[in-house]
């Protein structure tokens, strides 16, 4: 004689596969962990140092100087930089220095918090990488008066919180400028005297005030 088969109870069922809303609640928390670590103070200290591995031999009057994984601690105490109450770069600001390289190596994903960027008045070579797109923070871009070319990536317009963006004086290519009419708070639009850009574009500039 057969026994009867033993049914299992649904609570034994749920025991044993925890709940969607559980499992989700683990990713999230694990993807915030992963984000906190990649966001670290000395994560973006080490991806600063690369950067400046990558550009052209620095004098000594440099002020990149401080920029040293020997001084990895001491992020907000160095030149050009400027943190936020947490610890992490909200600012960047390497003007007239004399940087000569690519952004190609810049690696954007770090820095989360960055509100300011001004790389401008230096002798930077290449495109503008689409990740900057991912500085989804940031108010104030500014890249004039260096070399840079190739098409303007479309991913700045992902940047909504810019007020004040500058690419003149480069070697930009044309592209729809209508576009970054669509980013909310922009205030000062700058494609100035750009050689890649028609003749209708080289001159466009405008500030917008409310």
């Amino acid at each position: 004689m057969k026994k009867p088969m033993k049914r299992e109870s649904p609570k034994a069922g749920m025991a044993a596969n925890p709940k969607p809303p559980l499992l989700f609640l683990h990713v999230v928390l694990l993807s915030i962990l992963l984000l906190q670590i990649t966001a670290s103070p000395e994560a973006q200290a080490e991806a600063l140092v690369k950067w400046k591995n990558t550009l052209a031999a620095l004098p000594p009057s440099s002020p990149l100087t401080s920029w040293s994984i020997a001084n990895l601690n001491n992020l907000c105490n160095w030149t050009s930089i400027v943190c936020d109450s947490t610890g992490t770069v909200s600012e960047i600001t390497v003007s007239g220095a004399n940087l000569s390289g690519t952004l190609a190596h810049f690696n954007f994903t770090p820095f989360l918090n960055l509100t300011r960027f001004d790389l401008s008045h230096n002798y930077l070579t290449g495109p503008i990488p689409s990740e900057i797109g991912r500085l989804t923070e940031l108010q104030y871009l500014s890249l004039p008066f260096n070399y840079l070319n190739g098409k303007i990536p479309y991913q700045i317009t992902n940047l909504q919180k810019v007020h004040y963006l500058d690419l003149g004086s480069n070697r930009l290519l044309n592209l729809d400028w209508s576009k970054f009419l669509a980013m909310p708070l922009l205030t000062h639009l700058s494609f100035y005297d750009n050689y890649g850009l028609t003749s209708g574009f080289q001159g466009l500039y405008f500030i917008v005030t409310t």
